[in-house]
């Protein structure tokens, strides 16, 4: 399973970051985010993951639930 990650960091003006993150439906290249500190970079990146993982998960047992549904109601 694919997780985010950041794949460049740099400091911008007025004490700020450029976050490049690259995952799950994030073309190529990635995808730029602005940020106050490199705690919210992480913090970001970490959240993003945890969701992914959730929805992943949720979508597993909707899956597994249908199934189930479609078997025990004798639709092939």
């Amino acid at each position: 399973m694919g997780t985010y990650r950041i794949v460049a960091l740099r400091p911008v003006e007025n004490e700020r970051f450029e976050a490049i993150v690259d995952g799950p439906g994030i073309p190529r290249d990635g995808v730029s985010y602005w940020f106050t500190s490199e705690n919210e970079v992480e913090s970001f990146v970490e959240d993003l993951n945890l969701s992914y993982i959730e929805a992943k998960r949720l979508a597993s047992w909707r899956k597994q639930l249908f199934s189930a549904r479609r078997s025990q109601a004798g639709i092939a």
